[in-house]
């Protein structure tokens, strides 16, 4: 591999030599650690995303309800959530974080399934 040094540092400070131990993108010696980097984050961004969303409409769902308002928990965005809770909604139940899931019911579309999912009731009211 050549030896690459880091350039235009401040006065006083020597050049940086490059051991592929660091992340910059745009040296092809340290690119090997930045891909690696970025691959985790952009794994973690999307269960963090995920996880957000789940909480908001899980949340805006409970706010509806208790308000005697229409649930606002589309069926479609519904189905997208129900893979993000699958993944991370079990660990948190130990935790009391979600209540124990209900049992499916015929007819259910996504928004009741992930509901019950969740520990909730589609049908509950004020």
């Amino acid at each position: 591999m050549a030896a690459y040094v880091q350039q235009n540092q401040p006065p006083g400070v020597p050049p940086l030599e490059l051991t592929g131990e660091r992340t910059l993108p745009d040296v092809p010696a340290e690119n090997y650690w930045y891909r690696r980097h970025l691959a985790v984050y952009e794994w973690i961004a999307a269960r963090v995303s995920g996880a957000a969303a789940l909480d908001m409409a899980v949340h805006a769902w409970d706010i509806a309800v208790a308000t005697g308002q229409p649930s606002p928990l589309p069926a479609a965005l519904a189905a997208q959530l129900m893979p993000v809770a699958t993944a991370i909604v079990e660990p948190l139940r130990t935790y009391g974080v979600y209540a124990a899931a209900l049992a499916p019911e015929p007819g259910d579309d996504a928004a009741a399934a992930l509901l019950r999912y969740l520990g909730r009731h589609p049908g509950w009211t004020r």
